[in-house]
């Protein structure tokens, strides 16, 4: 099962198995890029994206994937978005707008640019998102296929740095 999650991210894998009480496992994820937002939490974090006007590029969503990599599995677990954000450091304007541990997706959104990732471990797949985790529209996808094979869905152009960074924190 491992083999076919293996593009899933380790923290989300580690985010969604730690809340469904289900692995030992803690894999820690290899991102070592940092996002390009600010330093400070938001204290109103889960609150909706709103459109910024600005094109989202490949780059921002791999901004928003390495701010959930430094985010580490809170010790005592959670049960809801508002328990993941209220133990986070996110950034401010970045926050889980959806955490659903019967599906073991999680969702992480931005507000400038407006994005959102869904991170789905029983699907493997990692759906870009323009707008928020409510009512964002999927622009593209990255599916495992097996092992370090991926499927790319939709605009080419914003999965493919995504694909790239996933498939080097699985390598090795």
């Amino acid at each position: 099962m491992r083999r076919t999650l293996a593009l899933v991210p380790a923290a989300v894998m580690a985010l969604s198995l730690t809340a469904c009480g289900g692995s030992d496992d803690s894999a820690e994820p290899e991102a070592d890029a940092s996002a390009s937002t600010s330093e400070s939490s938001s204290e109103d974090a889960s609150e909706p994206a709103e459109d910024s006007g600005a094109e989202a590029t490949g780059q921002d969503y791999v901004d928003l994937i390495t701010v959930l990599f430094e985010q580490q599995a809170p010790e005592g677990g959670y049960d809801s978005a508002e328990d993941f954000n209220a133990q986070a450091d996110f950034p401010e304007g970045v926050s889980v707008g959806r955490f659903e541990k019967t599906d073991q997706e999680v969702c992480i959104q931005d507000t400038d640019p407006a994005i959102a990732l869904v991170f789905s471990v029983n699907d493997a797949r990692v759906g870009l998102l323009e707008g928020s985790c409510a009512d964002g529209e999927e622009q593209a996808a990255v599916v495992s296929s097996g092992g370090n094979e991926t499927e790319l869905e939709g605009d080419e152009d914003l999965a493919t740095p995504v694909r790239d960074h996933l498939l080097e924190g699985t390598a090795g």
